[in-house]
Parts: structure tokens; sequence; C-alpha cells
């Protein structure tokens, strides 16, 4: 009887030990990594909201978006991926504005809205350097 409940308790101590220790709780908050948060900021003729470019048909601009500095000095490339909520037919190709990081901030140019009114794309954009593909983030152009 003592050896079952000497068991007992031992397994909810071990219980108990696992979740402080996997729950983030026991680590001061000052260790933890902050989540990175997406608002871009355009250059141009457009309007910016959250990660989406509002702009009219013919209309070119720039996008830039903050980062972690680790990344200074990688590449921003950016990839087709939607065209009105269906699969775009360049999807996974390389489309949309392009440039580098710096500072922690992404900065893309040569974008332009080459689509119709009442009609949106959504692209990907990857921070790249070696062959390696990092931080993806998704914007969404509407023509207006």
């Amino acid at each position: 009887m003592r050896f079952a409940m000497s068991l007992i308790i031992s397994v909810v101590i071990l219980i108990s030990l696992a979740f402080i220790f996997t729950s983030g709780n026991f680590f001061p908050k000052t260790l933890q990594k902050p989540l990175p948060t997406f608002m871009i900021n355009c250059s141009g003729n457009v309007n910016c909201s959250g990660n989406v470019v509002v702009g009219k048909e013919g209309a070119s601009f720039g996008v830039s978006y903050k980062v972690p500095r680790k990344y200074d000095g990688w590449k921003v490339t950016c990839y087709c991926e939607k065209f009105n909520q269906e699969r775009h037919p360049l999807a996974g190709k390389v489309c949309g504005g392009s440039g580098f990081v710096e500072n922690g901030i992404a900065k893309t140019d040569g974008w332009s809205i080459d689509f119709e009114a009442n009609n949106t794309m959504t692209f990907v954009c990857y921070l790249e350097k070696d062959g390696r593909k990092e931080f993806g983030k998704e914007i969404v152009v509407r023509s207006a």
C-alpha cells in the first residue's frame, strides 16, 4: 500500500515538473523571444494596412517591413501565390518586388499593380541566403 502511494506521488510530481518546464512560464519573460509582428510600409501612390496594399491599376510602389536583425544582408524574394483566391498560374515562381534586408528592415521595390480593378493578387516573400529560404510573409495586393 505504501509503495503504491509513493509511486502515485512520484508520478504526480514528475507530471507537474514536466508541465512547468514545457509551459513556457518557468523561464522569465526577458528570456523569451518576442514574436515578430508583420505590418508593411508602402512607398508610392498606394495605401497599406497590415499586410494589404491597395492601389489603382498601373501604380508602382515599394514595400518594407521589419525582420529580425540576424537577417541583415539577406535577399528578399517574392513569389506569386494566388489571383482572386485561386492558385496563380505562376505560383511558386519569382514575381512581385525584390530587395535586401538592411538594419532589420526588408526593403523591396519593383512592385506594380498590373491587373484590372476589383482583383487581388497574393504573394509570399522570403528572406533568402545560401540556398536557404526563411521568414516567409504574405503580401496581398488589391486593385481598386
